[in-house]
């Protein structure tokens, strides 16, 4: 299966868990990585609902947002219209 981000790139969510669905750069999860175990930093990070609607269908509970998108959904977001 392949997704094209929002950056235009096309991402093959089969066998590349390891990229942002929206930007297509490295998604930086520990999930995914040879560390069992360890804790993601989005474990304790807030994401927004605008965010997560921007996310494909088809990638959605199976690929990471990578933290530069993260972050830069939080700015654009008032904190009173983020997720708790």
């Amino acid at each position: 299966m392949e997704i094209v981000s929002t950056l235009g790139r096309v991402v093959k969510l089969d066998s590349d868990p390891i990229f942002c669905p929206l930007c297509g750069q490295p998604n930086g999860c520990v999930m995914e990585s040879a560390t069992p175990g360890a804790a993601c930093w989005c474990q304790s990070s807030e994401f927004s609902e605008a965010l997560l609607a921007r996310v494909p269908e088809d990638a959605k509970r199976k690929v990471c947002i990578c933290a530069k998108c993260a972050a830069a959904a939080a700015a654009a977001t008032p904190a009173s219209r983020r997720s708790p």
